[in-house]
Order: structure tokens, then sequence, then C-alpha cells
């Protein structure tokens, strides 16, 4: 079972790598306390229906940030 403690440690790791990433270019799209999908768009791609790039970072339990490139979400 994972502490108050555990959680926010988690959520801080979450927050600064969101800020590593939106420097980078990317958007938040959605976010829970350990997870997060964020979405990064050309500026043709910000004008058109098209999807940009889209990852997903997670913390793990041992405060591990991962992240992986996910499909583009179909509307």
């Amino acid at each position: 079972m994972t502490s108050p403690n555990d959680t926010e440690k988690r959520r801080a790791a979450l927050s600064a790598h969101i800020s590593d990433c939106e420097r980078g270019g990317f958007q938040l799209e959605s976010r829970t306390d350990t997870q997060a999908i964020l979405v990064r768009r050309s500026r043709l791609e910000r004008f058109s229906k098209r999807a940009g790039e889209r990852v997903v970072i997670w913390v793990d339990e041992h405060g591990t940030v991962e992240k992986r490139a996910i499909e583009a979400r179909r509307w």
C-alpha cells in the first residue's frame, strides 16, 4: 500500500517531467496523480484535424518516470 507521502512524491516527479516536456513543445491533454498524456502538434497540425505526436508519461511505485509514444487520438 502506498502512503500519502509516496503519492505526493510521485505527483511531484510527474509535474517536473511534464514541465520539461512542455518546454519541449508538448501540451498537456489529460492528467491523473501518476499519469499524463501529452501531445505535440506542428503549426500545420494545430489548424487541421490531423493529430500530433502523443505520449503517455507515468510514475511507477518506485518513483521512476517512464514515457511511451501512443496512437493518435481518433475523433
